[in-house]
């Protein structure tokens, strides 16, 4: 697929808060996207992606500035916001025990996809996936597997050459499975399956874009 901008609407935001028991919710209403500690890939010394020449599926965000002032005022825990303010956005108050909101969670707006796949001679099968979210502090992303696809592992880096965070496959919640978080404005997902990918269709539901790293 060529690369695509994706202008997002508004009101599909979500906002990303600091919090230890952060879970995934549906895009309609505030949400904590999952703890970075919490669901961050393995790092390893030495692991990168295992092929640089996978077929490999691009889709861009570009959110506008509307689109976070309006994410924050969805928020249960944002801050004040000069940009909503200046918007006439009315946000909600906070509350002292509030979690810190850090970024915000966008609809990519793709439908599910079925990807391209590269043979690799030691066996089994891998595909990439490049997310973006333009001016982002960090990326990671909500994919939706299909809940057959168990044996094998995601491994997520900023570019190729870095050292990998990986996860595995199993760890999809009826085929929904998070990225790791990377530091900076896209990521390179890589998933390898031993399995037949024949007809596998996936979809990049959701990108989680950090305005600041929090940690």
């Amino acid at each position: 697929m060529n690369m695509r901008s994706i202008y997002i609407t508004a009101a599909a935001a979500c906002s990303i808060g600091l919090c230890c028991l952060g879970n995934a919710g549906a895009a309609t209403s505030p949400v904590e996207m999952p703890s970075r500690v919490k669901l961050s890939g393995v790092l390893e010394d030495n692991v990168t992606l295992r092929s640089i020449t996978a077929p490999q599926t691009n889709i861009e965000l570009v959110p506008t500035a509307a689109d976070f002032a309006l994410a924050a005022q969805r928020s249960k825990f944002a801050p004040a916001s000069a940009l909503a303010t200046s918007l006439g956005i009315k946000q909600q108050p906070v509350r002292g025990s509030a979690p810190r909101r850090v970024g915000s969670v966008f609809p990519s707006g793709v439908d599910s996809t079925v990807v391209k796949w590269q043979p690799l001679p030691e066996g089994g099968y891998v595909t990439h996936l490049r997310i973006s979210s333009r001016g982002a502090m960090g990326i990671r992303a909500r994919l939706l597997l299909p809940v057959e696809l168990t044996q094998g592992e995601l491994r997520a880096v900023a570019k190729v050459g870095d050292i990998a965070q990986r996860i595995p496959l199993n760890a999809a919640l009826n085929g929904e499975i998070w990225t790791p978080a990377i530091d900076g404005p896209s990521q390179i997902i890589e998933i390898f399956t031993t399995q037949s990918v024949e007809g596998l269709r996936i979809k990049v539901q959701d990108v989680g874009h950090f305005e600041e790293l929090p940690f």
